[in-house]
């Protein structure tokens, strides 16, 4: 062995080295004797793929919900808070590649080069076709199973023209693309962004007809020969684009003609039955009709056939067996080893949890049989699921330890994917959190709040207004902060709707005043300065002003003064008096009392005026109250009385004359 003659080659100087050496020399050759009586069995090669080895470390690590999205700049100023910073951030990057394609397509003749070994196909510039070409049907099948649709046309159309012999199994893979495509050239699935963070929510539910007549494919099905493979391309092709009535003609024409359609086919004709009849009972009867057929050629039923039920009897909510039928037929398919998939049980979540009729409590059971098996994607609804399920919990179920559930189960293994797009997530937590709110203590709502926000989910304006609700009616004043700090970083500082209820909470919760003031209070000061700073900095950078009510800066005021922020505070006031003909609603009377008591601490006679003169032109009834306020505490000049009693009335000059003669003669 060459491990044993290295060792026994090597010298050493060091006694203990080399009894090191003799003792691993004696345990190799003891090894060695005892390989050489026993049988060396090679374990089978077990296949792998190219991405197996990845998997593998994928599985050992976690993802970090602290850390921000790969696909982001790895820059703390660079990294996106906000929903809309995310949305603009990746469909940047994508609108780069998609320049960098537009630019290898106009321009294929400068990449004409062969880098990498073996060539990467999808890197080259798109093949352009014309009648000088050698085209085949190799070349043919070949690019239909690309797929391009255009190419595959072009291609097509000049051996057609030339003459040349198209084998039909080429027709029909050609018919198969244009029946899948509508003949449009599909979506390029590259640009993974723009799907991700699609702003529709498209209803399932909606009908338009967008089949194309007299296209190519239905001139290759004529030339065609019967077989049971056209028809059913051509009837899932007019299904899925809803050209119902023709489908179910050809259908009609294939059971004449006695040819055993595909299971596909049978699917997309279960998926619109309930288009063809308006009763609840005639709409089942063509239902069964197709099973039975299914039944009669010995076709099996698949999740897809199961999905296709369940989707036809969300459409029909008024019908009284609608529950039955498909709890029924989930536990049918399952004698063929049907599992429902997540699509099956979204279905079965709109049919059991609707407005109409009682409610069937399905939610745990669901839970039980896929937290027990592994998910993988089997229809294309597979990620309406979670949103929908939350949803159902938040509205119907109201339990926060389903809730729970479901969330852990999004999280286990590869389940994420599941989610579906940016949209779908945040309909997913809005939900989440929401349920929280009503049901949770508010040290578990920012537990998970801090795990998910802000790399995972940005929350939106209805469940910020809700968390501050919630710390509101909690008195969790040292949470006041970090939403604040939070609303800035999603930019959503300038909303008066959360304004408004941010600085409503912090007055409820607001600690008694004291001299001097406590570190509560000057934090609350802090945060309701920086409300007012941040508001008003984005009105100018916009042109487009907040809009305050008399209430909000009165509460903005009550704040900074409880923090003894008297400056800061009559600077709000000025905007309170410059705006007054704009702004809707008048402060609290307490706000303008406490305002004057600074007024008078400091000596400030113009703003004390200026709190009287507001007082008066708003109708508050402590007015005089006010004025007397300014006599009692400061020295007035002639001018200033004169002014004072031109707004409340000499007699409050009297009135205090009065009481001090009257304490002269008590004394």
């Amino acid at each position: 062995m060459n491990i044993l003659k290295l060792l026994q080659n090597t010298r050493c100087s060091s006694c203990y080295v080399n009894t090191l050496n003799k003792s691993v020399i004696s345990r190799l050759n003891y090894s060695t004797a005892v390989a050489d009586d026993e049988e060396i069995i090679i374990p089978k090669r077990i296949p792998r793929g190219p991405t197996d080895i990845l998997k593998a470390l994928a599985n050992v690590t976690k993802a970090d919900p602290t850390a921000a999205h790969f696909k982001y700049h790895d820059d703390p100023y660079l990294i996106p808070m906000s929903n809309n910073n995310k949305r603009i951030y990746s469909l940047a990057q994508e609108s780069g590649r998609k320049a960098a394609r537009w630019i290898r397509d106009e321009n294929p003749e400068l990449f004409q080069h062969r880098e990498a070994e073996p060539p990467i196909e999808v890197f080259f510039p798109k093949a352009q076709y014309d009648e000088t070409d050698d085209l085949d049907n190799e070349i043919l099948y070949k690019i239909i199973k690309s797929p391009s649709v255009n190419d595959a046309v072009t291609v097509y159309n000049i051996m057609k023209n030339r003459g040349d012999e198209i084998s039909d199994e080429n027709k029909q893979a050609l018919l198969e693309l244009l029946c899948f495509f509508n003949e449009t050239e599909e979506f390029c699935p590259d640009f993974i962004e723009e799907k991700w963070f699609a702003q529709s929510n498209k209803d399932s539910n909606a009908v338009k007809k967008t089949w194309k007549d007299n296209g190519l494919a239905m001139k290759l099905f004529e030339e065609l020969p019967e077989s049971s493979e056209k028809y059913s391309a051509i009837i899932r092709g007019m299904v899925k684009y809803f050209e119902i009535e023709k489908a179910y003609q050809y259908f009609a024409l294939a059971e004449e003609k006695k040819l055993v359609l595909s299971t596909d086919a049978y699917n997309a004709l279960l998926t619109v039955a309930t288009y063809r009849a308006d009763g609840g009972s005639q709409r089942w009867q063509i239902i069964e009709n197709i099973l039975t057929t299914m039944n009669d050629y010995g076709l099996k039923p698949n999740v897809h056939t199961l999905n296709a039920v369940l989707q036809s009897l969300v459409r029909m909510p008024n019908f009284p067996d609608t529950k039955r039928f498909a709890l029924k037929m989930i536990a049918e398919v399952k004698q063929f080893d049907v599992l429902p998939s997540l699509a099956s049980y979204a279905h079965l979540l709109r049919i059991c949890y609707n407005e109409r009729g009682q409610q069937l409590n399905v939610i745990e059971d669901i839970l039980d049989d896929l937290e027990s098996r592994e998910m993988k994607i089997q229809d294309p609804l597979d990620t309406t699921f979670f949103p929908l399920v939350m949803e159902k919990c938040r509205y119907m179920i109201r339990d926060k330890e389903v809730a729970h559930r479901i969330n852990r189960l999004l999280w286990k293994g590869d389940n994420y994917n599941f989610i579906g797009t940016s949209f779908k997530e945040s309909q997913y937590y809005r939900n989440y959190f929401h349920l929280l709110f009503h049901t949770e203590s508010v040290e578990d709502i920012m537990r998970i709040y801090d795990y998910l926000v802000p790399h995972i989910y940005t929350p939106e304006l209805n469940v910020i207004e809700e968390l501050i609700k919630t710390i509101t009616m909690n008195g969790a004043i040292d949470l006041y902060k970090r939403i604040w700090t939070d609303m800035v970083q999603f930019e959503i500082y300038d909303r008066p709707q959360l304004l408004s209820t941010l600085l409503e909470g912090m007055v409820l919760n607001r600690v008694p005043y004291t001299e001097p003031p406590s570190e509560t209070a000057i934090v609350l000061s802090d945060i309701a300065w920086s409300v007012y700073q941040k508001a008003e900095l984005k009105s100018q950078q916009r042109q487009i002003p907040v809009e305050w009510t008399g209430k909000m800066l009165g509460e903005a005021i009550l704040l900074l003064l409880h923090g003894n922020a008297f400056d800061k505070a009559t600077e709000v006031f000025k905007k309170l008096i410059q705006d007054e003909n704009h702004i809707v609603g008048v402060p609290d009377p307490e706000v303008l009392s406490l305002y004057m008591d600074h007024c008078v601490k400091n000596k400030n006679v113009k703003q004390a005026m200026e709190c009287v003169t507001y007082s008066a032109n708003n109708g508050y009834g402590e007015t005089e109250n006010l004025a007397k306020k300014i006599i009692e505490g400061m020295t007035l000049s002639p001018a200033v009385q004169s002014h004072l009693a031109a707004m409340v009335g000499s007699h409050i000059f009297k009135d205090d004359q009065e009481e001090v003669s009257e304490q002269q003669e008590s004394v």
